[in-house]
């Protein structure tokens, strides 16, 4: 992660990067007694490609629903697109569990087969998220997947290429040293940055890792279906939780949506005034006339990121 991290924010086209990990990475694995590891290094990420487990089908009262998602992800996981997953399917009338399965490998350094119990660090899940409340809209037939969100000379930029991490946007924020922190808390100013920049590759290509320009592209195809990113969230946000209710009324986690509250960029927005010193401070200390003290306090500040 820190390597491709790296890469990226050199916004490096063929991240050199990522062929010290397909050497290394194998290696790695190898000392720790995973043999038959496959990596394949590509434009933006690498393949990797570990040798598929015997594990169970899964369970669930829809068969069939099963059957299709288990040869899905098998084959994903078969190809090196997938390394590991939990997908429970439930009924949104019923609260009844339609699809119960896992598979895979829980981990890159450590692969170990995926099980109902194993757990993840879940700290990109919101792209998932936003990812199922747009899909809602696509279903409602208010907007599409091959909708162009981005014209450029590299290609257009759909929202099926911003749903799956081929937009071609690597930065991790649009505007580069011209962004302040002031518009880094306004999204409007953010997107305006992103869409009057090329993507660095031509759309189409998979990502490795998909920064800001994930939320700005979904936030732009929610304006084309006269929407917004919190309305078509709240909306997928009340759907879940009735149907996670229906199925475990007296559990603690029956509303989930309600608990993954963060802090959004619109809520640092309103608490600008918060940031003003900090602002203010690191703008005098980067002046070419700043003093030794305005230098020096601006370094201290940038020293907590």
């Amino acid at each position: 992660s820190l390597l491709f991290e790296a890469s990226s924010r050199l916004e490096v086209s063929l991240p050199l990067m990522h062929l010290f990990v397909c050497h290394g990475y194998p290696m790695l694995l190898k000392e720790q007694g995973h043999t038959n590891v496959k990596v394949q290094p590509s434009m933006t990420s690498f393949t990797l490609k570990l040798p598929v487990m015997q594990q169970s089908l899964g369970t669930g009262s829809d068969l069939g629903l099963v059957s299709k998602f288990s040869q899905l992800l098998r084959a994903l996981h078969g190809d090196g697109h997938l390394l590991g997953a939990q997908l429970c399917v439930l009924d949104l009338a019923t609260g009844a569990t339609l699809v119960d399965l896992a598979l895979g490998h829980s981990s890159w350094l450590n692969p170990l087969p995926v099980t109902a119990d194993t757990l993840f660090n879940i700290l990109e899940i919101s792209k998932m998220f936003l990812s199922f409340s747009v899909l809602r809209l696509v279903e409602q037939g208010r907007v599409s997947l091959k909708t162009v969100l981005q014209e450029s000379s590299k290609g257009k930029v759909s929202l099926e290429n911003a749903l799956s991490h081929t937009s071609g946007h690597l930065k991790l924020a649009p505007g580069g040293s011209e962004l302040s922190f002031r518009d880094f808390c306004d999204m409007d100013v953010l997107a305006k940055k992103m869409f009057a920049e090329e993507p660095l590759l031509a759309p189409g290509i998979r990502q490795q890792y998909q920064h800001t320009s994930f939320g700005l592209l979904v936030q732009e195809a929610c304006k084309l279906a006269n929407t917004n990113l919190s309305a078509a969230w709240k909306s997928f946000a009340d759907e879940a939780n009735a149907t996670l209710l229906l199925h475990s009324p007296s559990s603690p986690y029956a509303q989930p949506v309600s608990q993954m509250r963060s802090p959004s960029l619109e809520d640092l927005g309103k608490r600008m005034e918060e940031f003003e010193h900090f602002i203010d401070a690191t703008n005098r200390g980067k002046s070419k006339t700043a003093t030794a003290g305005q230098k020096a306090e601006h370094g201290m500040w940038m020293s907590f990121f």
